[in-house]
This record gives structure tokens, sequence and C-alpha cells, in this order.
């Protein structure tokens, strides 16, 4: 048999025991409901009843208290003003209106009650009949009895409130009788009915289970029975057709998602056999030929970076997650659009996208348009796609929000053009306080009259203007980590001349200094180096007017600075003389190289050399 055919029978024989099953379900689930709906439902008036002559009987004994305090408070104001007896107050028509609701609630009560009894009476319910009778109608007559003395009691309440004038006997009569009387015998008898009309309830619900279970017993017999008549269908269904179509229908959705592993059992010669040894046919062929599809969308939606794949003509073509979620925009918003709308050189707003929708072409930095208007700057780079052929196809954008980057870098240099305004300054304050002592070292000098004391003040200036020529320098200079050390060697040099008085064709200054920056731990130390060897040069080295030269070469070898100070004067006799030297500047050399972990060296011939070599800092050896 066909197909056709065979699923039409299967379906109607199905489609039959289907409705047969509802039609009975459905009659025997309605006759037991019809018959358990009236029960319930009196069951549940009496009970809803029951707690209004609760609530009722309750809020009669507050207005009752109430009634009291305010005759009390009102007569005390009013000097024992009587309120006239017809003119009832708020809390005696409170308590009226609720004795009265108790009572009308109590007569609906046995009314619903005689008639729920005469009418299992006449449907043959005997449980219900024996209940009625003897519990809950027991119950309505000892409320009734006992309702008709509790309303003389409040009667006589409401007399000594109103008539009697007379509060202090109403507050006992209210305590002693009316009170005792709703504590031990109405309240009880309400509470009393209450739990039999919950009883009936609770007994009333187990029979409409038992009657529901019954009928969902005899529902699951005939299920039951049509289930077996229509499992030979649906196994026969589901082996010949079903199974085999479901299985087709499934591997070829993974095949549209990309899925090139998928594979079908031929289970049969028949149609559905043929189609899936033609299915596995072709999608051999694919994975020989096919990248998976999903396997490549996994790539895509899973990178962190914006990715957009365009066409030839530059129109977008694939936009993966974190591009739509960055810039706001939905798929079908950015597919078939230009790269030109998106992608810019310039900061948006701009005037109007660039005509050419090739202007991301290349790698380099871009504004991307946001869906808000705003441009989030990043990092594209570009590659072609073409075919076996060598034809364009497209082209593959990956770009990296630069926007952190941005902020950071925007924050860094505000934060290092903040702390150079401040280094220079201090720099500059530095010099002048220097320059301020120099000048307290001049005047100083000038006041004593013994040589060798005005000689100690002038080599301490100098020492000081070595170190504020330093300040001087970085205040000036664009890197205030380090000094340009050959052009602070020439000032330094320029100054001892002039501060010593020496004229330059007497003593020739030869400097030969590389392009080094030092930064001020190294500087200042070498610029003091500097000032008492030239100095002492100057002083000694040329007695009598003589002329000479001094030599001041400053050079980086192999991670060292050698500094050399010679003159070809009259020197000492040897080396020794000049290295046990106890002088101040002698003693200050000898601790500026041992605070630079240096070396000292002299030599005595044709004048006196002084070289000291030294270990440069890290990164100190750059040229200028």
């Amino acid at each position: 048999m066909r197909i056709g055919p065979k699923l039409l029978i299967a379906f109607l024989a199905v489609a039959s025991l289907v409705a047969a099953v509802s039609y009975l379900t459905a009659t025997i689930f309605t006759e037991t409901l019809s018959k358990t709906e009236n029960v319930c439902k009196g069951a549940l008036s009496e009970l809803v009843g029951a707690s209004e002559m609760s609530l009722a009987l309750h809020v009669s004994q507050v207005a009752a208290q109430d009634l009291l305090t305010d005759e009390h408070h009102a007569r005390t104001a009013s000097h024992d003003e009587v309120n006239p007896a017809n003119n009832k107050t708020p809390d005696q028509r409170a308590v009226e209106r609720n004795l009265n609701a108790f009572a009308k609630r109590l007569n609906d009560n046995s009314r619903a009650a005689a008639s729920e009894a005469r009418t299992s009476e006449q449907q043959g319910d005997v449980e219900l009949l024996k209940a009625k009778k003897a519990d809950v109608r027991r119950w309505l007559e000892q409320l009734a009895s006992e309702y008709a003395t509790h309303t003389q009691l409040m009667t006589r309440f409401l007399e000594l409130t109103t008539k009697e004038q007379d509060i202090d006997r109403a507050n006992d009569f209210l305590k002693t009788r009316l009170k005792a009387h709703y504590d031990k015998e109405m309240f009880p008898l309400v509470r009393g009915y209450q739990t039999a009309t919950e009883l009936e309830l609770g007994e009333r619900l187990r029979e409409t289970e038992r009657a529901l279970t019954r009928a969902k017993d005899l529902s699951k017999i005939i299920t039951f029975a049509a289930f077996l008549l229509a499992i030979t269908f649906g196994i026969h269904i589901s082996r010949s057709i079903a199974k085999p179509a479901h299985a087709l229908t499934q591997a070829a959705l993974r095949l549209g998602q990309g899925d090139l592993t998928t594979k079908l059992p031929v289970t049969s010669a028949g149609e559905l056999g043929v189609l899936a040894a033609t299915f596995n046919h072709m999608v051999s062929e694919l994975r020989s030929t096919t990248v998976s599809k999903t396997y490549v969308d996994n790539i895509i939606h899973s990178m962190n970076e914006f990715l957009i794949v365009a066409d030839a003509s530059g129109r977008i073509e694939t936009v993966n997650k974190t591009t739509l979620r960055e810039l706001g925009y939905s798929a079908d918003e950015m597919i078939g659009q230009s790269m030109a709308r998106f992608i810019r050189r310039d900061a948006p707003p701009t005037p109007r996208p660039p005509a050419d929708s090739h202007a991301l072409a290349a790698t380099g930095e871009y504004f991307v348009v946001a869906k808000n208007g705003g441009g989030i700057p990043a990092y594209w780079s570009s590659s072609e796609l073409r075919n076996k052929s060598g034809l364009l196809q497209g082209m593959v954008y990956v770009g990296k929000d630069m926007s952190g980057w941005k902020r950071i870098e925007a924050q860094l240099r505000t934060s290092l053009t903040e702390k150079n305004v401040l280094l220079k300054e201090i720099h500059h304050r530095v010099k002048n306080n220097l320059q301020i002592i120099c000048s307290l070292l001049a005047l100083q000098a000038r006041r004593s009259h013994e040589p060798a004391t005005q000689a100690m003040f002038h080599e301490s200036e100098t020492r000081i203007r070595s170190m504020a020529l330093i300040h001087e320098q970085l205040y000036r200079s664009q890197d205030i980590a380090q000094i340009d050390f050959a052009t602070y060697v020439n000032e330094l040099t320029r100054n001892l001349q002039r501060s010593y008085g020496v004229e330059s064709h007497r003593i020739t200054l030869r400097i030969a200094v590389d392009a080094i920056r030092l930064n001020i731990d190294e500087a200042i130390p070498c610029g003091l180096l500097i000032n008492e060897l030239v100095s002492n040069a100057i002083k000694h080295a040329f007695p009598g007017g003589q002329r000479g030269t001094i030599s001041i070469t400053f050079k980086s070898v192999q991670r060292q600075h050698v500094l050399s100070v010679h003159d070809n004067g009259s020197g000492p006799a040897n080396a020794a003389v000049f290295s046990e030297g106890q002088s101040l500047g002698l003693q200050l050399v000898r601790a500026l190289v041992k605070q630079l972990h240096g070396e000292l060296h002299l030599e005595v011939e044709e004048g006196v050399q002084v070289t000291v070599t030294l270990p440069a800092a890290s990164g100190n050896d750059r040229t200028a």
C-alpha cells in the first residue's frame, strides 16, 4: 500500500477512537459534577453564614463596649446632660444592626438546612440527611434559643446606658451578664456551628473526590481500551512512515544549519529508503566541497571584536553579535546597508557619509556610528574575499573597540601634563631658593675681611650654583626627568670662568661631552665633581698668571660613564699628594665618587689628569 492511503486509514481510525473516548469521559464527569454541585453549594452557603454570624455577634459586643465608653465621656463633658431616649447614637444603631444581621443569617441558614435535608431525602442521600438532622440542626436550634436570651440581655444593657443614666450599673451589667453570656454561651455555639458546617463541607468535598475518582477510573478503563486499539495503528505508522519521515526532516534541518556530519540509515527499499540513500549521497558531496556553516557561524558570533562582512559593492551581508550589541542596531537595520554609513574616518556627526563605499579598505583607526548617533573609536583591519578564480567577492572587516584605551590615554595625558607642570614649578622654586642661598653667601663673604673665609664662601657658592643650574635646565627642558648633560657642562664651566674672573685667552676650556641625558640623581653628583675638579685646576694649576688649557671630557663607553678633567699646568710632584689631600674640595670629590660607586684615577704627568669611571644607570645612556 502506498503512503497516502495508509496514512488516511490510520488517521481516520485514531480520530474515531479519540472522539469516542472524549464523549464518554465528558458525559461521566458532567453527571458527577452536576450531582455534587448543589450539595457543595449549600454547604458553602452555610459556612459563609456561620462566619457572618460570628462576625456580627463579635461586632455587636464591640459596639456595646464603645457605646458604654461614649456615654461615659458624653455625660462627663456635658455635666450629666443625658442624651434623649429617642435619639439613638451610632453605637446603638450598630448594636441593633449587627443583632438583626445575626438573626437574619440564623433564619437563612435554618431554612437552607431544612431545604437541603428535604432535597437529600428526595434524592436518597441518607448520609447527608442524617447529618442535617443529627448535627447541624441541633446547633441551629441551640443558637436560636440562646440568641433570644442574648437579645434580652442586650436590650436591658441599652436601657441602662440611655434611660436610667447609671453608667456604673451598665458597665457592671456588661461585664457580669452580657459579656459572660457571650463568652460562655453564644460564642461557643457559633464556633461549634461553624465547625459543624466545616466538617460537613469537608465530607461533601470528600464525597465529590470519591465520585470523581470513580469517574476517572471508569474513564481510564475506556481510555486504555482505546489506547490498545490505537497503539496498533501507531506502531505500524511509526515503523513504516512516521519514524523515517521524522528522521529525514531532522536530518534536513541539521543540514540546513550547516551540519555536514548528518547521515540517514537506509531501512527499506521503498520510497523513503531511496530518499534516504539520495540524501546521504548529497551530504557526502557537500562535505567534500563545503565548510560547515555552523562551524563558521560559531566562530563569527563568539568573537568579542566587531566583525562585518560586505559584498563586492560594499553592502553588508553578515554582522556578528558583538557589533549589534555595542552599536544598538538589529541585524535587519545593518544588513543590506553600505559600509560607508557605519564606518567613517572622522568622528560623527559628519555632514554626510563619504560617497565611496570602500572608504574602509585598509588597517587603521576609524569611527563606527552607533544607533544613538555617537561614534565609537575602533582599530579596523580589512581583508579581501576572493573565489577560486581570484574574483573579488567581498570584504571582511574586523574592529577592536578603542573607547577604553582612548579614555585611559586621555587620563594619562592629563595626569602627565599636570605632573610636568608641578615638577617644573618645583624645579623653578628650588633653583630660585638656591640662587637666594648663593646671594646670601656672597653677602656674607663681603662682610668678612679674611681672604680664607671669603674663599670658603666663594667655593660654597659655586657648588650651590652648579646644583641650581641643573634645576634651571630641568625647568626649561621638555623632558623634566633628564637633562642634556653636554649643555649643562658648557654652561657650568662658563659660570666657573666668570666666577673666578679667569680670562678665556689665559685659560682655555676644551669641552668634549657626548650627547648624553642624565637623571637628576646622576646629574647633581657629576656636576659637583666637574665643579670641584675644574675649580681646583683654575685655582692651583696656573699660578702667577700662567696660560694653559683645561680639557673636560664625558664619554659613554660600554654602559659606563667616563669623566676626565685634565690641565697642562704645574701640578703636584706625585699623585699621592693630590689623593691624600685633606681639603674640603678633595674630600667632596672622593665622597661623590664613592656615592656613585665609581673609581678615581689620577695622573700627574704633564699636569694633572683626574679620571672618574661611573656605572651608567639603566635607561640613562640614551643620546639627547
